[in-house]
């Protein structure tokens, strides 16, 4: 409908379908002026190949258009050039579509989907002119009718991509299928922290810096959207990534202020959760210079006319030409060191220790480090730059750890490290209730095969906000069952019965990270049995009297549901401490060929259904006698 003809054309099918699954989709150049940018864009992306590009439905697609009709002028232009960026062609921000459509040509699958994501469709030709936007306005997109026939166009167009991109769902379906959480929990973001000051490595403020962003979720199979803009509205968007990893390094920022979220979705439920927003700033290298002009005095020199004697001398004044302004760096001045005021002398590993100092009145920002040694050598085990005069910092290991921080100034100037404090990590973990086994009665065959119920119980953690329980078939917990989150000291799980499983549990921060240690594994196993009643007697009647010349007698008894077999005893004493015989049969009632003897007998019988078996009837009596 908007430029006149299918996206394709050939002789044949065949031909059609090779280049659906080849060729990237381009506008006539007669339109390329006539259909706004941002129309393009969504025309485009609905017509992704990759899942993860596209759109995952109708309501996305319904929301772009009329955001679109809304706020037309507001994407006549990009916001954000990369071109602005230096080295543009490796720079995973700037990654545009003709590298998609190369990697598409090769039909190569992506296999790492960290590093798929949105590509940005106004680097297109012709997409970053917008004077025929009003002139669409008034003609086309006015009437809300027309826009969403518009919308189920586009959508027939995209028809034909979706059942070529079949086997890609399929496999993405299988994969995450595979994970057995029990619930979405909110995703946490750990770097760059709130408030978080990172420095460049050059003081051009017109040159990027690598920015590593990190963040947790307790959902392995989670697809994660990480965003970062200018604004917290994020209406300027200048980086967006879908990975499934949780992790994004390397990403060029600008100096300036940046405000970041990440927004989790789950494959299976499509469910969507953000995180809270956190902002960080960008700084360039504060490099102080002074301007120093070399003042050379003038020369003045006499010349005489050596031809002619009785000319006169005359005076010549020689300046030496101006030399360059030299700039000297100056030698900032220093700032008093600041020192701790509160901090603790001990912590558990995931447990978030806050840090202080006292605030330096001419800072601008503060330095602040841990390290494993006294003496600071190596690598930081923590290091981070923050305009507030405290941390919350979270070991991941045990041990002993010391701390310094040291203030710096807008322009240059720093003072010394404070005194290092030292604290001390170490571990803690529940102590799990598990029994042993569970025994679990059913009442129907159906339910042997499923999963049941059991509930376990752990010691209380002070300061947890929450537990994380584990379920693996092997002590080791290579292969997990179960993940379950809980956040009292007490959950119900669903393991498979008769099979050993193992359960261990930890506690939580709030922010999802496991606080201290796992618990020691516990072995448990449930062991189903099948409620099945107890068969009636029914032949012969109780306190009969039977002849001893009778050769053969007839037991019988009412069947109880799902009986499959039934066992049958015959004893001396109603007690059946002297057990004479013990039958098996497949049908509700037994033939006794053998001769009697005189006296009193008792019998009883029970149901199985396989290995399951139901209580003894209660026991009939009879005589042999005349």
């Amino acid at each position: 409908m908007l430029v006149g003809r299918p996206p394709f054309k050939s002789k044949n099918r065949i031909e059609v379908l090779k280049k659906i699954d080849g060729e990237d989709i381009a506008f006539p150049e007669r339109v390329n002026g006539k259909i706004p940018p941002r129309v393009k864009q969504i025309i485009m992306r609905m017509c992704e190949r990759s899942l993860q590009l596209r759109y995952k439905s109708v309501d996305e697609i319904k929301a772009d258009l009329l955001d679109w009709k809304n706020n037309p002028d507001k994407y006549t232009r990009p916001e954000i050039k990369t071109s602005d960026f230096e080295n543009s062609v490796s720079d995973p921000l700037v990654t545009g579509i003709h590298d998609m459509s190369a990697k598409r040509k090769s039909k190569s699958p992506v296999t790492d989907p960290s590093h798929v994501r949105l590509p940005d469709y106004s680097d297109f030709e012709g997409f970053g002119e917008a004077p025929a936007a009003s002139f669409i306005n008034k003609s086309i997109f006015n009437d809300s009718k027309t826009l969403a026939l518009i919308g189920l166009v586009i959508l027939a167009v995209a028809v034909g991509l979706l059942l070529s991109s079949g086997n890609e769902s399929t496999d993405i379906q299988d994969s995450e299928s595979s994970s057995i959480v029990s619930e979405i929990n909110p995703t946490q973001l750990i770097s760059p922290a709130e408030g978080q000051l990172i420095e460049s490595n050059v003081s051009d403020t017109s040159k990027p810096t690598r920015v590593d962003f990190e963040w947790i979720s307790a959902v392995d199979s989670s697809e994660y959207k990480i965003e970062v803009a200018t604004d917290k509205s994020f209406s300027n968007v200048v980086y967006m990534n879908i990975t499934q990893g949780r992790s994004t390094p390397n990403v060029p920022l600008k100096p300036g202020a940046y405000f970041w979220r990440v927004i989790t979705t789950d494959p299976e439920t499509s469910r969507h959760s953000s995180t809270e927003i956190q902002s960080f700033e960008v700084v360039a290298k504060r490099v102080v210079f002074s301007e120093k002009e070399d003042e050379t005095a003038p020369t003045v020199e006499v010349e005489k006319d050596s031809s002619n004697n009785t000319a006169p001398s005359r005076v010549v004044i020689k300046a030496e030409p101006p030399k360059p302004r030299q700039f000297l760096k100056a030698k900032p001045y220093k700032l008093p060191s600041p020192y701790i005021t509160s901090g603790q002398g001990s912590a558990i590993v995931g447990e978030d220790s806050i840090i202080s100092w006292s605030p330096i009145s001419k800072a601008d920002y503060y330095e602040f480090e841990i390290s494993k040694h006294p003496n600071f050598y190596g690598t930081s085990a923590y290091k981070m730059n923050t305009r507030s005069n405290k941390v919350a910092w979270t070991p991941r290991e045990t041990g002993n750890f010391y701390y310094r921080v040291k203030a710096i100034d807008k322009g240059g100037a720093h003072s010394d490290f404070s005194k290092p404090s030292s604290i001390r990590v170490s571990s803690i973990q529940p102590r799990l209730k598990v029994k042993r086994s569970y025994d679990v009665s059913v009442s129907n065959p159906r339910s042997l095969a499923s999963v049941q119920s059991i509930p376990i119980l752990w010691e209380t953690i002070p300061n947890a906000a929450g537990y994380n329980i584990l379920v693996s078939r092997d002590k080791s917990f290579r292969k997990i069952l179960k993940q379950q989150r809980s956040r009292t000291n007490r959950a119900n799980i669903t393991v498979p019965s008769e099979t050993p499983v193992y359960i261990k549990v930890a506690a939580i921060n709030n922010k999802g990270q496991v606080f201290g240690d796992y618990s020691t594994p516990s072995r448990t196993t449930i062991n189903l049995n099948l409620d099945i009643s107890a068969p009636q007697l029914v032949s012969p009647q109780n306190a009969v009297r039977i002849p001893p010349t009778q050769k053969n007698t007839m037991f019988e008894w009412s069947p109880p549901q799902y009986a499959k077999a039934y066992e049958i005893q015959f004893a001396r004493d109603r007690k059946f401490n002297s057990i004479i015989d013990t039958y098996s049969t497949l049908v509700p009632k037994y033939l006794r060929k053998n001769p009697w003897q005189v006296g009193k007998y008792y019998w009883r019988v029970r149901a199985k259904h396989d290995k399951h078996t139901s209580d003894w009837s209660n026991p009939g009596i009879f005589f042999i006698k005349n």
